[in-house]
């Protein structure tokens, strides 16, 4: 179960970029930049 939201979430599933900035408090550009040259 997550703390921040309650959600429960299995180890590889994909989620919303929405979701992930809202879990990681990054930014969308940041999260891209992370993730490589190839990201849009």
């Amino acid at each position: 179960m997550n703390a921040f939201t309650g959600q429960t979430f299995q180890m590889n599933q994909i989620i919303n970029i929405k979701e992930v900035i809202q879990f990681t408090s990054i930014s969308r550009a940041k999260i891209y930049e992370m993730m490589g040259e190839n990201s849009p």
